[in-house]
């Protein structure tokens, strides 16, 4: 006599740990899941309460206060380098370079978030761009820092550089201050403030070459 048993199991799903996987972007990691600022994979809803970001390219700031810090050069091929649309970031380029290696647009666009401020040199209010000390550079984009839609903010310290815009302003963007800034190379034009976008200040610009 043969007996015959067959055993049934329960069927359970398989959780994919937060914070196992490495990346680069948010298309490496399983569906909802996104890229971190530490490179790895976290489910959506257990996103680390951390606001400090690594900058890197292809990087997406959708969070209200976020600190975004340069460590190292970055050479990118997205069409926007950065992104941001969260109010109240700041961003460091903190001496180091944001440079076109592909087909990017824009080195840093800023669509819809207020209150957004970046400082190219470690030392903000220093005029390093206008010595040209600073190696905070922006390179090779269409636009290197594009504001569009925003409402206050800044920027500081940077110097752009191979591009047709080096810093714009558009889409009603207002109250945004820009200090020490500097173009030099092949670039067309330094700053550009489209007609819809008024009540902005310039201090402390130059063009070189």
């Amino acid at each position: 006599m043969i007996l015959a048993f067959s055993l049934v199991l329960p069927a359970c799903a398989f959780q994919v740990p937060s914070g196992i996987f490495e990346c680069d972007t948010d298309t490496e990691c399983p569906g909802g899941f996104s890229c971190w600022a530490d490179k790895r994979c976290y489910a959506t809803e257990e996103l680390p309460d951390d606001l400090n970001f690594v900058a890197r390219c292809g990087l997406e700031v959708t969070r209200n206060g976020s600190t975004v810090t340069f460590v190292e050069d970055l050479n990118c091929t997205e069409e926007f380098a950065i992104t941001v649309t969260a109010n109240d970031v700041d961003i460091h380029l903190n001496g180091y370079s944001l440079t076109n290696a592909g087909e990017s647009r824009r080195g840093i666009d800023v669509h819809g978030g207020d209150d957004v401020r970046v400082f190219g040199s470690p030392v903000s209010g220093s005029t390093a761009a206008l010595r040209g000390e600073v190696h905070s550079r922006i390179e090779g984009f269409n636009t290197g820092i594009m504001f569009r839609e925003v409402i206050g903010g800044s920027i500081s310290d940077v110097w752009v550089s191979d591009m047709n815009t080096g810093f714009g302003l558009s889409g009603g963007t207002r109250n945004v201050v820009l200090t020490d800034l500097a173009a030099t190379g092949p670039t067309f034009a330094g700053i550009v403030i489209r007609f819809d976008s008024d009540q902005n200040e310039v201090y402390r610009f130059q063009q070189q070459g």
